[in-house]
């Protein structure tokens, strides 16, 4: 087997899947509401997504690190051209870096075109929200059944027995809602529709 092979394949592969993923990430919805809503693509979680995103950039990485060391000579070539044993910086160079710099610093400025693309995605992600709902505070998935409901205004136990009756399987009030979303294969939003069944009063009054 030749490294060269290896390393321009494993390269390509990485790329790949970073750019499945990329694409994954730009469409799915905030991390707040995946994580409600417990959101899956390909019957994968957003953590999935996430985790596979960086660890084939890293790998993409590593192969394209190996791939430019391997091809140092010839890259020096694409850089410089040879005239009278003077180096000078072709223009396919400055072009590749302008457009890289233009990039870049176009972001960091936010001007158009390059707040488009994340215009679109802040769009796609929004729309999200509206088909799978909002959590009520950030990551209220990992909060036990006692701490939500106590600040969403609800019964405690009131919660436990909507739960129980409904057939969830819970054991108590210190149960984070994803532990028993997991056990009951459904997802945090569910669980917190059913605690609150019959209590919406009780919500509203405990705003006012």
């Amino acid at each position: 087997m030749k490294l060269k092979k290896i390393t321009s394949l494993t390269a390509l592969f990485s790329f790949v899947v970073l750019t499945i993923s990329s694409i994954v990430l730009y469409v799915m919805p905030h991390g707040r509401v995946a994580y409600w809503a417990d959101w899956h693509f390909w019957g994968l979680a957003k953590a999935d997504w996430d985790n596979m995103h960086i660890n084939s950039g890293i790998l993409f990485l590593v192969a394209v690190c190996i791939h430019i060391f391997l091809n140092w000579t010839l890259i020096l070539a694409y850089i410089n051209n040879r005239a009278k044993d003077v180096k000078h910086v072709t223009g396919e160079f400055m072009g590749a870096l302008v457009l890289t710099l233009a990039v870049v610093v176009g972001t960091y400025l936010m001007v158009p075109p390059f707040t488009y693309t994340l215009e679109l995605s802040e769009s796609l992600k929004d729309r999200g929200e509206i088909l799978y709902g909002n959590p009520p505070y950030g990551h209220a998935e990992l909060s036990s059944i006692y701490v939500l409901s106590k600040r969403m205004g609800l019964d405690p136990e009131i919660s436990m027995v909507n739960l129980k009756k409904s057939g969830t399987k819970v054991t108590g009030v210190d149960q984070s809602l994803l532990e028993v979303a997991k056990a009951n294969q459904t997802n945090a939003k569910a669980i917190y529709q059913v605690m609150s069944q019959g209590q919406e009063g009780r919500k509203k009054g405990d705003r006012r």
